[in-house]
């Protein structure tokens, strides 16, 4: 059964701008405005296998707009793994971020944040 842990980042989903996605390589960036914090912040998802961006939200009942989350026991992983996409010996995870009227899924190795003064 998947399982959620909600993490923190230095933002405000509920409150960013429409984010901007770069595929960059074997990551991907994620940039957008928090008015509330910083100029624009950048958030780094590294060696992404899979993503899912799409406007429709799909919460469960513990899910919140604006919040961060790593899916534990995944199925969408688990069907990279399966399929020899993934090494089950490699720690990629699922991460779920819900903005304010959209949602992003990757399956990376892991995230970070910067701030940037420019996009």
């Amino acid at each position: 059964m998947e399982q959620l842990i909600q993490f923190q980042l230095p933002c405000n989903f509920e409150s960013a701008g429409e984010p901007n996605i770069e595929l960059d390589g074997a990551d991907i960036r994620v940039i957008f405005r928090d008015e509330n914090l910083y100029p624009f912040l950048q958030i780094l998802l590294g060696d992404y296998v899979a993503y899912k961006w799409q406007m429709a939200k799909t919460l469960t009942e513990h899910e919140k707009v604006g919040e961060c989350y790593q899916v534990l026991n995944s199925n969408w992983l688990q069907e990279h793994v399966s399929q020899d996409v993934i090494n089950p010996e490699d720690r990629y995870c699922h991460y779920k971020l819900i903005f304010r009227d959209s949602q992003l899924e990757v399956l990376a190795l892991g995230i970070d944040t910067d701030i940037r003064y420019s996009i």
